[in-house]
C-alpha cells in the first residue's frame, strides 16, 4: 500500500473534506488504497484512496486545483508549496496533482 506523507496543518482540512487534493514534486502515486500519514506526535495515520493522479506543471495549476487542496486560489497554494514543502520549486516543475479520499483512522 503506498503511503502520502502529510503537513499536520493538513489534517482536520482532509478529515473535514475540504482537501480531497493534494500537489507532489517529483513523487509518484497510483490509483489504489493509500495510507495518509500526518507528521503530528504522535503520527496519525487514515486509510483511504488515491481515485485519481493528473500530471501537469505548476504555472497550469487552476484555481479549481487550489480549491480541491483546500486553498483559497491558485496564488495561495504555490506560495504554501514554495515556502513550506518545495522551496526550491521552479515555475515549469512538472507536479503531479492526487486526488484522494480518507476513510478513517488506519
Amino acid at each position: 500500500m503506498q503511503t502520502i506523507g502529510f503537513h499536520p496543518d493538513y489534517l482536520e482540512p482532509v478529515r473535514a473534506g475540504t482537501k480531497v487534493t493534494t500537489v507532489r514534486y517529483r513523487e509518484d502515486m497510483v490509483v489504489g488504497p493509500a495510507e495518509l500519514v500526518f507528521d503530528t506526535q504522535p503520527t496519525i495515520a487514515l486509510t483511504g484512496e488515491v481515485t485519481g493522479v493528473r500530471r501537469t506543471r505548476l504555472d497550469e495549476l487552476t484555481d479549481a486545483d487550489a480549491r480541491a487542496d483546500g486553498f483559497a486560489d491558485r496564488d495561495a497554494l504555490i506560495e504554501r508549496l514554495r515556502t513550506v514543502h518545495y522551496p526550491d520549486l521552479p515555475d515549469d516543475a512538472d507536479v503531479t496533482v492526487v486526488y484522494f479520499r480518507a476513510d478513517g483512522p488506519a
